[in-house]
C-alpha cells in the first residue's frame, strides 16, 4: 500500500510503471524493502483494494474532524472529464457491431465444434469374386486381376519398381476406351544425368507430368479455409474473450439508444437525432464518447469532486459514465454524505448544476446553493443582441449578403415582475399577463409542472416595445412559470448580493485549483486502465494520498486548531 501510494502521488498510475520502479527506482525498492512483485501481481492488489477505499477516506475525514482541523459544512463541487484508456480511433456503429458479432459466432462455432467422425468402414461381406495376387519380390512386380460376374470389367494393374512405370487399363463394354497414364519418361527423351554428384530427388505425383488419353476426370484442389479479417483474434481463448466484450457493448449502446430516444421524443423535431448514429467504444464499452476539454472526440468518464471550503480536503468524489454535469448533482451529494458523516450546508455550483430540479434538491435537504444564472429554463434565450451597425472590413466591405441578420434579442423574463398576489407577471410596459394553461413538462431528471402567462395582443399590438419584446404582436407575449420559480428567484437575489459574490469566489480557489493540480501533476487526463471500476479506484487512490498527506501537513505544523478559512478574493 506504500507503494501504490507513493506512485499514485507522484503522478505514476499505471501498475506496470510500479513494476518498472520496484526493479530501477531507489524510493520505491525501499519501500516494498528490496522485493520485486510482479506486474500481476500489482494488478491483482489494485483491484483488491477497491471495496476497502471508501473506509479508508472515512477515516481520514473522521480523523481531521476530531482533531478540529474542518468543519466539513461547505463545498464547492464541480465536474471534469478524463480520458478513457481506450483508443479513440475505433469507435463504431450498432449495426457495424451486430455484423462484428455474426461472424465471432461463426468462428467460436467452428472453434469449438466436435470434430467430424468419419463413418466406420463396413465389413468386407463374403464375395465369391476370386482374386488372384502374383508377387514377385525380386523383380517387384504386382498383378491384381479381379474377376466378377456382376461386373465383367477386369482391372489390370502393372507396377514395375526399377522403372517406375504404370499401367491403368480399364475396359468396359459401355466405354471401351482405355485409359493409359504413363509416369516413366519416353523412349528417346530420357534426360541426361546431371552434372553433380548427387542424385537428384524422384518427382512428385503433383509435379510429374501426366500424359491423358480419353475422357479423364481432374481431381478437385481440396478447399482453403477462409481467411479472418484484421479486427477478429488470432486464438479461439482471444475470440471467445473479445465475443463477451461485444456482447457487452451490444447491451449498453442498446441502453444507451433506449434512453437517446426517450430524450428525443421530448424536444423539437430540429434538435432530434436519430439514435442510429450512435457510436461506441470497443476496447472500453463503459465509457461514452464525448468531447473533453481540449475539443477531442474520444471515450471519457466524468470525475465530480466536492471540495472543503475551509481546509485543503477532498470530501466526496465520484467517477461517472456521463458526458454532462446535468443529473448528477444528487447523487454526488449523497456520495459525499457517505465519505464525511454529515450533510452539506453550502454548496457552490457552476450554471450548469443550477437547474429548477437541482434547487428544488438543494431546498429538500437544506442546503444552500450559491451558482451563477443560466438562461431561464422555461424561456430559452434568444439571439445574441445586435451592437451597433455591421462592422466594415478592410476593403470596405460589410456584412456578408447571403447570410441572413442575427436577430435582435427579446427582453429576457427576468425583465417581468412577479406579483405573488395576484399570482401574475407584470411586463415592462405595465400591463398584466393572464394565465393561459397550466401543463406539466418531461425532462430528463424528473418532471415539472408549468404555467403558461399570455400578455393580451391588444396590448402588445400598441406598445412601444413590441419589437423588442415579441415577434408575434398579434398574437402577444408569453412567459412560462415552473411551480419551483420562487427558488430560482431567492438564488438570482443571492448572487446579486455582495456577500454572495464573495462567497462564490472561493469556488475557483478550491476545487478549480485542485482539479488542475491532479491533472497536471498527477497525470489524471487519461485514466490508465479500463472499465469503470477501475477508474474509481485510481480517483480513490488519488484523494486517499491526497488527503492523508494534507493531514500529515497540518500536524507536522503543529496545528491543534482547525485550518483558517480561506479569505474571500
Amino acid at each position: 500500500m506504500r507503494l501504490a501510494l507513493f506512485e499514485i502521488h507522484r503522478g505514476c498510475l499505471s501498475p506496470a510503471q510500479w513494476y518498472e520502479d520496484c526493479r530501477y527506482d531507489d524510493a520505491a525498492k525501499w519501500l516494498v524493502f528490496g522485493l520485486r512483485p510482479s506486474r500481476t501481481c500489482l494488478d491483482q492488489f489494485r483491484d483488491r483494494v477497491g471495496p476497502y477505499l471508501d473506509q479508508w477516506n472515512r477515516s481520514v475525514l473522521q480523523t481531521a474532524q476530531a482533531e478540529g482541523r474542518t468543519p466539513m459544512k461547505r463545498a464547492a463541487m464541480d465536474g471534469s472529464f478524463a480520458a478513457s484508456y481506450a483508443s479513440r480511433h475505433t469507435p463504431i456503429k450498432a449495426k457495424a457491431l451486430a455484423q462484428r458479432c455474426q461472424q465471432l459466432d461463426a468462428a467460436l462455432a467452428a472453434d469449438f465444434s466436435p470434430p467430424a467422425e468419419s463413418p466406420p468402414e463396413p465389413a468386407p461381406a463374403a464375395d465369391p469374386t476370386p482374386m488372384v495376387v502374383h508377387e514377385t519380390q525380386p523383380c517387384g512386380n504386382r498383378f491384381v486381376e479381379p474377376v466378377s460376374a456382376a461386373d465383367p470389367t477386369p482391372m489390370v494393374v502393372h507396377e514395375t519398381q526399377p522403372c517406375g512405370n504404370r499401367f491403368v487399363e480399364p475396359v468396359s463394354a459401355a466405354d471401351p476406351t482405355p485409359m493409359v497414364v504413363d509416369l516413366a519418361p519416353q523412349a528417346g527423351n530420357a534426360p541426361e544425368p546431371a552434372p553433380t554428384a548427387q542424385p537428384t530427388p524422384a518427382p512428385t505425383a503433383e509435379a510429374t507430368s501426366l500424359s491423358v488419353t480419353g475422357p479423364a476426370t481432374v481431381p478437385a484442389l481440396p478447399a482453403t479455409p477462409a481467411e479472418k479479417p484484421s479486427w477478429m483474434a488470432k486464438t479461439p481463448g482471444g475470440r471467445f474473450r473479445q465475443r463477451q466484450r461485444y456482447r457487452r457493448a451490444q447491451e449498453l449502446i442498446k441502453k444507451r439508444q433506449k434512453q437517446q430516444k426517450e430524450t428525443m421524443s421530448r424536444q423539437a423535431k430540429a434538435k432530434r437525432r436519430s439514435p442510429e448514429r450512435m457510436k461506441i467504444s470497443l476496447t472500453d464499452p463503459e465509457a461514452p464518447l464525448g468531447f473533453d476539454k481540449t475539443k477531442v472526440f474520444r471515450p471519457l468518464f466524468n470525475i465530480q469532486f466536492a471540495c472543503d471550503l475551509d481546509s485543503p480536503f477532498i470530501l466526496g468524489y465520484d467517477v461517472f459514465a456521463a458526458v454532462t454535469d446535468a443529473n448528477l448533482l444528487g447523487p454526488t451529494l449523497e456520495r459525499t454524505q457517505e465519505l464525511s458523516g454529515p450533510m452539506l450546508e453550502v454548496v457552490l455550483n457552476d450554471n450548469k448544476y443550477a437547474s429548477i430540479l437541482n434547487l428544488k434538491l438543494c431546498d429538500d435537504l437544506d442546503i444552500t446553493m450559491y451558482a451563477p444564472l443560466p438562461n431561464s429554463p422555461s424561456q430559452p434565450a434568444g439571439p445574441v443582441p445586435s451592437l451597433g451597425p455591421p462592422s466594415v472590413g478592410p476593403g470596405g466591405c460589410g456584412a456578408d449578403p447571403g447570410r441572413p441578420a442575427k436577430q435582435a434579442r427579446l427582453i429576457p423574463k427576468s425583465e417581468f415582475t412577479w406579483l405573488p398576489e395576484a399570482q401574475t407577471y407584470r411586463c415592462p410596459a405595465g400591463h398584466l399577463l393572464v394565465l393561459q394553461r397550466r401543463g406539466t413538462q418531461q425532462r430528463t431528471d424528473g418532471e415539472l409542472v408549468e404555467s403558461q402567462y399570455r400578455c393580451p395582443a391588444e396590448h402588445c399590438q400598441a406598445c412601444p416595445l413590441a419589437s423588442r419584446c415579441t415577434r408575434s404582436p398579434q398574437h402577444g407575449r408569453i412567459v412560462k412559470r415552473s411551480e419551483h420559480d420562487d427558488l430560482y428567484d431567492a438564488l438570482r437575489q443571492r448572487m446579486s448580493q455582495p456577500e454572495g459574490r464573495a462567497v462564490y469566489r472561493l469556488r475557483k480557489q478550491t476545487v478549480e485549483r485542485q482539479f488542475a493540480d491532479l491533472k497536471q501533476h498527477r497525470s489524471l487526463r487519461q485514466f490508465a486502465s479500463f472499465g469503470l471500476k477501475r477508474a474509481r479506484i485510481q480517483v480513490g487512490l488519488l484523494v486517499l494520498a491526497h488527503n492523508g498527506l494534507e493531514l500529515l501537513k497540518a500536524r507536522s505544523q503543529g496545528a491543534d486548531k482547525a485550518t483558517p478559512s480561506l479569505q474571500a478574493g
